[in-house]
């Protein structure tokens, strides 16, 4: 019985190929040096063309054949190093097939001789077996990275971790579901911002909370600042026409702020006040009313406070320290009586480097858009 022996597949070395055959394309006695060097000589013998139509056509040319040059050579290599590194597989398969072929080519004599005895058969059929186990072994460590040649052939249920050697198209393609669901999940959080959603018992949507980061809230910013924005370019055609009429009022002789001409003033005053107050957005607030005492050692910090009028209902929290920033990735929501409590592990705590004053900060955003933030300063 023939022994398998399995080795693991290597990487591809394509630079050094690529860079071989790219020296090769390009040296002194190539095809790509003389075609450059036939081009430039009757590029500069054509008296017919301006020094800009020589240089265009050069430039066109050598590019167009740097680009087939490369494209070529990359493409070469990697059949080259890809031929290289499977040759040895292709030739064991190849040599397994044909061994498959000819014993079932003799278990086909040897049932057609009805002289051969039942011993001669059931030899034939086992190196059948054989032949399709060793195919079936390849086909499960290529496949599912099942390396099954000690196992015992009672053997029903595989120990996963005994012969799962972590590789295999399937665990690849498993790695790639989960790299497509972190792509999904970035791409939802840089489009959206961070939503937190919360279910029934039944699994039924039972609401959600969300920051006020994302592209989404961005939009929604600005669509709010330009219909702001509308509204005022109104009142400032209203402002400038009063200011117009009222300068011409001022300028004559009859001008009395008493009696005829106050209602325009009072019009122009009223649109002057509004394009100066800012009715759609509100000062939010924010206060921290328990700092810890001293930089902790251990058992890390508690922070908390009050926040009102804010577009995000999170605390997100920053600790700055003599080299280097730690962001608290876990943000805090403020509940519905506007309170907030901030836990600090003393994990982040002790990502700090170096000695010196640390300042830990609190922040929010309100509906003004501004950037609310309280801070303390420890040192360490």
């Amino acid at each position: 019985m023939a022994t398998v022996i399995q080795e693991k597949i290597g990487k591809l070395n394509i630079v050094s190929t690529y860079m071989e055959l790219m020296k090769a394309s390009t040296a002194e006695d190539s095809i790509y040096i003389r075609t450059k060097e036939t081009i430039t000589d009757f590029v500069e013998n054509a008296g017919s063309l301006s020094e800009r139509e020589k240089a265009d056509i050069l430039t066109q040319t050598l590019s167009g054949m740097t680009t087939q040059i490369t494209t070529t050579a990359m493409d070469m290599a990697m059949k080259i190093e890809t031929e290289n590194r499977d040759a040895p597989y292709a030739l064991t398969k190849l040599r397994v097939d044909t061994e498959l072929e000819d014993a079932q080519r003799k278990k086909v004599e040897y049932e057609k001789d009805l002289t051969q005895s039942s011993i001669e058969k059931m030899k034939a059929d086992s190196a059948v077996s054989a032949i399709e186990g060793w195919k079936l072994q390849a086909d499960l460590y290529r496949t599912y990275g099942y390396d099954v040649s000690d196992i015992n052939t009672t053997t029903l249920v595989l120990n996963r971790n005994s012969v799962d050697k972590g590789n295999g198209l399937q665990v690849e393609a498993v790695k790639k579901a989960q790299a497509d669901i972190y792509e999904k999940w970035s791409s939802t959080v840089r489009a959206n911002g961070l939503v937190d959603v919360t279910q029934k018992s039944d699994g039924m949507l039972a609401g959600y909370s969300s920051d006020s980061d994302g592209m989404a809230s961005a939009q929604t910013a600005v669509a709010k600042r330009q219909e702001l924005a509308f509204d005022d370019n109104m009142r400032q055609h209203i402002l400038n026409s009063s200011a117009s009429m009222l300068g011409t009022m001022i300028g004559s002789s009859t001008f009395d702020t008493t009696e005829a001409y106050l209602p325009y003033i009072n019009k122009w005053s009223t649109a002057a006040d509004y394009l100066n107050t800012n009715h759609n957005a509100v000062a939010g607030t924010l206060t921290v009313t328990s700092w810890p005492a001293s930089w902790p050692s251990t058992g890390g910090m508690t922070i908390s406070g009050t926040s009102d009028g804010v577009v995000s209902k999170y605390v997100v929290t920053k600790l700055n320290g003599p080299e280097n920033t730690v962001y608290i990735n876990d943000r805090v929501l403020i509940d519905e009586t506007k309170a907030f409590t901030v836990n600090v592990s003393q994990n982040d705590i002790d990502l700090i480097n170096g000695t010196g004053t640390v300042t830990v900060s609190v922040s929010v955003i309100d509906d003004r858009g501004i950037r609310l933030s309280e801070k303390k300063q420890y040192t360490i």
